[in-house]
């Protein structure tokens, strides 16, 4: 049996999720999310990556990544990881497994699917039912989006990207 590796491109944008193990929704406190959004700043630096875009469900996270230089994205991953749990843990008053073990990503290929990844990410709390609208959920980046002129208010009030009522005759 062979061992899947994961593709390391240096200086590309990677799409991650990552998800809680069992699905425990441990997000919809307000403290772990402070602990997920500290240690994203702190492993920026130390990796030398960017952030671009993220949102923090109850259960999982999805963000757009790069990575610089000589690291990859498993070691950033691996460290995030470790980091985030003892410190969650610790507040939560439990050990073991918080993360699950594997994390999905996807290299981000051209600006098309760089901008069909950004509305997914932006969309999820909508599809999701934690919100009606995009602008109302505040893990997330897309207010940061809106100030800078990316999205107006307005977006994502339905699923981006899907063709209504066409009729081809």
């Amino acid at each position: 049996m062979s061992i899947l590796r994961r593709l390391n491109l240096e200086n590309r944008y990677y799409f991650v999720t990552q998800t809680i193990e069992d699905r425990k929704k441990i997000f919809l406190d307000e403290n772990n999310v402070k602990i997920l959004k500290e240690d994203f700043n702190y492993y920026i630096n130390k990796y030398k990556a960017g952030i671009i875009a993220y949102v923090i469900m109850p259960e999982h996270l999805h963000f757009i990544i790069r990575v610089i230089g000589k690291y990859d994205l498993s070691n950033y991953m691996h460290d995030f990881k470790i980091h985030t749990a003892k410190k969650i843990n610790i507040r939560l008053g439990s050990s073991g497994q918080l993360w699950q073990k594997r994390f999905y990503d996807h290299v981000i290929r051209n600006e098309e699917d760089f901008i069909k990844h950004i509305d997914y990410i932006y969309y999820n709390p909508v599809k999701h039912n934690l919100v009606s609208r995009s602008e109302d959920y505040n893990n997330s980046t897309y207010k940061l989006f809106v100030k800078k002129g990316y999205y107006e208010l307005g977006w994502g009030y339905r699923e981006p990207g899907v063709l209504r009522n066409y009729n081809l005759e």
